[in-house]
């Protein structure tokens, strides 16, 4: 018998794969900008996020903030959908991946790997 009581019909990691899913890609989105703006300050894409969202040099905070939780709760939401009785689909590994990267800017920031811009590097130029 499956997740909702009918035969034939297993469920793959369901709507909780799909919540962590989602919240993974919007925080490694979030990780990415930041990344790029550590590489290239004056780049393109920053600059295009923060005319089209809103988003602007000073709320780096906001995605620094926005990446760490949705990359914990992807990571939250994986493991503990992983540990469940049901059958789990792709959808459970890339929620990790996903969750992984996502959090690989936060952790850089907040053990004081990155603290500012990166000038003097060729990647900055």
């Amino acid at each position: 018998m499956s997740t909702w009581g009918t035969y034939g019909r297993v469920s793959h990691g369901g709507a909780l794969g799909l919540v962590a899913v989602v919240g993974g890609l919007l925080g490694s989105f979030s990780s990415f900008v930041l990344w790029v703006y550590q590489a290239h300050p004056n780049s393109t894409l920053f600059r295009w996020v923060s005319e089209d969202f809103g988003v602007s040099r000073s709320s780096r905070d906001a995605l620094l903030l926005m990446a760490a939780v949705l990359g914990g709760l992807a990571l939250l939401i994986a493991i503990a959908t992983a540990f469940g009785s049901r059958p789990h689909g792709a959808s459970i590994i890339l929620a990790l991946v996903l969750g992984v990267f996502a959090l690989s800017y936060p952790f850089a920031y907040f053990a004081s790997f990155v603290s500012q811009p990166i000038t003097h590097s060729p990647l900055a130029r």
